[in-house]
């Protein structure tokens, strides 16, 4: 998963829609601003202060949303299959095939980031290291690797 990770934010960051999202986190950060009296949000929280306050007088909620990095809230929630006849969740299946899926992924970021190096500044490659990559692998896996 943190590889994939990896793969979606170098896509993210070079998404013309990411780079409008935080317009819009922006903008839903006013919707949930507590300090405008006319926001939905703001009257939530008195709602809910007002119900705290009859249990515990002098207790309240104070809450704010952050949504200044769109980073740090927008998040991938994959639901990862593999297979080829019969697609199963990434947890069904075995060692080997795990193993090189990620392989798979870390080879393909590798091309990925030589394609960029060519267009770009240098870009620092992709070391990738396996401690007996050998083990459980199928061997057209271990061929390729």
């Amino acid at each position: 998963m943190t590889t994939l990770n990896q793969l979606f934010e170098d896509i993210r960051e070079e998404s013309e829609n990411f780079k409008n999202a935080q317009y819009y986190l922006n903008e839903l950060a006013q919707e949930l601003d507590p300090q405008d009296e006319n926001s939905d949000f703001s009257n939530l929280l008195k709602e809910l202060n007002n119900v705290v306050s009859d249990i515990f007088p002098n207790s309240s909620f104070i809450a704010k949303a952050n949504l200044s990095n769109a980073n740090d809230v927008i998040k991938p929630n994959f639901d990862v299959q593999l297979g080829s006849n019969i697609y199963t969740s990434i947890n069904n299946q075995g060692a080997g095939v795990v193993r090189s899926a990620i392989f798979a992924m870390l080879r393909y970021r590798n091309m990925r980031e030589n394609k960029r190096k060519q267009k770009d500044e240098y870009i620092r490659p992709l070391l990738i290291a396996f401690e007996e990559p050998e083990i459980y692998l199928h061997p057209q896996a271990a061929k390729q690797m």
